[in-house]
């Protein structure tokens, strides 16, 4: 920003050379790709092809959700398509950044809430950070998934889809309806070793603790797994 206002150049001189001498770091790239396919389309090439640079990527332990804010923004202004692909591609890149869980269970919660329109003045809604988060793992664990409300189904997905296919996908799919964590352990249809639950509230404490449903679950394979219940707004 301070070389941009402070140069007498046209700002699509300074944005060639910014990216041609690699002096524009990884976030800044991120945040003005729309600045520079407006100011300097010329260099647009360039700037996607540092984008999806994976040791740029995996160097700066960029976040996939950092590119899924710039991905729903852009999308809606009407972006070059580039633009979109190549967030795409980075997001899938960035899943190395992600750990490796053998044997897991993401569970999501879709019920009304998770998509409140008191939550529209986040630049997300908990069912798209929980969408976000359930798809990363799916990518890089392969992990099962379960959505529930007051009732819970496992939900097929092909690991191969890109992360952002992913998340729309799950956020297309929510139901509403309320929110039972008991819902979740009576579908469960293996022993796994962990199971990871994305919610807008903890479930874990007070009258909707699922204790007895998760007792029953385990009583039935003989199993004690980790439980890592993530309350989204918390």
């Amino acid at each position: 920003e301070s070389r941009l206002s402070a140069s007498t150049d046209a700002k699509d001189q300074v944005w060639k050379e910014l990216l041609v001498e690699n002096k524009l770091g990884y976030f800044a790239l991120l945040r003005n790709l729309r600045n520079i396919s407006n100011q300097a389309p010329d260099m647009l090439d360039l700037a996607l092809e540092q984008l999806v640079d994976p040791e740029r990527i995996v160097g700066n332990r960029i976040l996939p959700f950092r590119f899924y804010v710039a991905y729903k923004q852009l999308r809606s202004d009407n972006v070059d398509n580039r633009i979109l692909g190549a967030l795409s591609k980075a997001t899938d890149i960035a899943v190395n950044n992600s750990p490796v869980f053998e044997n897991t269970v993401i569970v999501l919660d879709d019920s009304g809430s998770m998509g409140l329109d008191s939550y529209k003045k986040q630049r997300l809604l908990p069912i798209e950070i929980g969408a976000l988060f359930a798809a990363c793992l799916i990518k890089s664990s392969s992990s099962d998934l379960i959505m529930f409300n007051d009732r819970a189904r496992y939900v097929p997905l092909n690991p191969e889809d890109s992360v952002l296919t992913i998340t729309d996908q799950l956020v297309r799919q929510a139901v509403n309806g309320l929110t039972d964590f008991k819902c979740i352990f009576s579908v469960l249809k293996k022993a796994y070793d962990r199971i990871i639950i994305f919610s807008d509230m903890q479930g874990w404490v007070g009258h909707r603790c699922p204790l007895a449903a998760f007792n029953m679950y385990k009583e039935s394979f003989n199993i004690d797994p980790w439980v890592y219940s993530f309350d989204l707004q918390g």
